[in-house]
């Protein structure tokens, strides 16, 4: 896998970062797929916490980095472009936010399982409205979270 490379937060919603050689992939039940790993689109407007993301995607057993985003605008782009099987998503960033972004992408793509990630302590009321598959506080993400997250709303 390629280095990751970061954009500018100014450039247009086709400024995604792409993992090199990275194939959009259609939603299909992780079972029929075999060995393929779950394709994985990160959002956060925070570099820091990115790269925490690639880390915990890269140690996840079966699941693949293929995008990342820093704002909700761009991450409904690379849902489109990408089809990404699976969704972590950052709750607060500027412009529209991770809840919105969330709502938008699970309407538009129903088979993308979204985990919306935050500081804060999670909200029933937010993961319901949102269409999200599960919400977590940032500090307890995990890849067991990831994989349990996958095994029931991915399969």
């Amino acid at each position: 896998m390629g280095a990751a490379r970061s954009f500018d937060s100014r450039a247009n919603l086709r400024g995604l970062w792409k993992v090199p050689g990275a194939v959009p992939r259609d939603p299909v039940d992780w079972e029929r797929r075999g060995d393929e790993p779950v394709s994985v689109l990160v959002v956060d407007d925070q570099e820091s916490f990115l790269a925490a993301l690639r880390e915990v995607v890269a140690a996840t057993e079966g699941f693949e980095l293929v995008g990342e985003a820093t704002s909700g605008e761009r991450a409904l782009a690379a849902a489109d472009e990408l089809s990404p099987q699976f969704v972590i998503m950052d709750k607060r960033m500027p412009g529209l936010g991770g809840v919105e972004a969330t709502r938008l992408i699970t309407s538009r793509h129903p088979n993308i399982v979204v985990l919306i990630v935050s500081v804060e302590d999670p909200h029933a009321h937010v993961l319901r409205s949102s269409g999200a598959a599960g919400f977590i506080r940032k500090q307890d993400l995990s890849p067991r979270v990831l994989l349990d997250l996958w095994r029931e709303h991915g399969q």
